[in-house]
């Protein structure tokens, strides 16, 4: 299968079916054709859905998927229902909005995910593990298990470099475990002209890449 259903979708690979489906309601939502949206974009949008809605079809397709790192357009958007939701348990629990801001600097996707298991589950007093749960599988499951690599990949996102996220995903997913971090960071600033500054742990000072 060649067809990135996550990165239709805009979910991580372990989405529990409300995000899901909450993420298709959106998005069909929005590029329904009736809608003005583009027809091509909603059948992806359905075809998406009717596989990773279905748990066999899911785990068979799981068996053949390689996860790749797809910049975000216009997804991580919520359907109105979920947003009144929120709005109702911020009200409560103010902390949880921050948290879901904090994601939403990474991956909208990210930041639904966050809300609808917190809608889903009320365990709002479990809202930082969460937190800390979503983030370590997104850039574990995208970018490798080196830290410095997810510190490199915090500040691209967070300034907009989705193009260089894209890029280093790939060199993650080409290197494995023999990938330099610091030999593709230096590599990325130059391509992308990126001003960076991280901890060298050789001499235990920031240095410029």
């Amino acid at each position: 299968m060649s067809a990135d259903y996550y990165g239709t979708l805009g979910i991580l690979p372990n989405a529990p079916e409300d995000v899901v489906k909450a993420v298709y309601r959106a998005l069909a939502k929005k590029h329904h054709p009736d809608a003005g949206g583009d027809p091509d974009r909603f059948r992806a949008i359905a075809e998406a859905y009717e596989v990773l809605s279905d748990p066999i079809r899911r785990r068979d397709y799981d068996r053949l998927h390689e996860t790749s790192y797809v910049p975000e357009n216009d997804i991580g958007e919520s359907d109105e229902s979920l947003e009144q939701e929120w709005n109702t348990a911020i009200l409560n629990a103010p902390e949880i909005d921050l948290l879901y801001w904090e994601l939403k600097r990474y991956s909208n996707s990210l930041a639904l995910n966050f809300r609808v298991n917190l809608l889903k589950s009320k365990m709002y007093h479990s809202a930082i593990q969460l937190f800390t749960d979503l983030e370590r599988t997104f850039f574990t499951t995208y970018f490798g298990e080196s830290e410095k690599i997810h510190k490199f990949v915090k500040f691209l996102l967070i300034e907009g470099h989705r193009g260089a996220a894209r890029d280093l995903n790939q060199a993650v997913k080409h290197f494995g475990r023999g990938l330099n971090a610091d030999a593709i960071i230096r590599k990325i600033c130059a391509d992308y002209q990126l001003l960076y500054y991280g901890f060298n742990e050789a001499t235990h000072e920031e240095e410029k890449f």
